[in-house]
């Protein structure tokens, strides 16, 4: 391999691990920040976000009194965890 083409390979590894490390650094602060959310939600009042989840996957039967405990503020746009678990019960269930 000529020594240029060694140093470019170099520089691409150096440049993608830095890239990736710095990805996943935020990826995990915006994770963790969604699982605080998820948790806070969960434990502050649990049948709100329970059927929260089980009404925006479809699974909550047509009842009135149920709908009205709904709190759609749980689902802005930061709340990664809960939209995973929303799509999950979708797809599963």
């Amino acid at each position: 391999m000529p020594l240029s083409l060694c140093l470019q390979v170099l520089i691409f590894n150096n440049l993608s691990v830095s890239f990736l490390t710095k990805a996943t650094m935020s990826l995990t602060t915006l994770m963790f920040r969604s699982l605080v959310r998820l948790l806070i939600s969960l434990v502050g009042e649990p049948v709100a976000s329970i059927t929260t989840l089980l009404y925006y996957s479809d699974l909550l039967p047509q009842n009135i009194i149920l709908q009205r405990m709904v709190r759609h503020e749980l689902l802005d746009q930061e709340n990664y965890l809960f939209h995973f678990l929303i799509n999950f019960l979708r797809c599963f269930w």
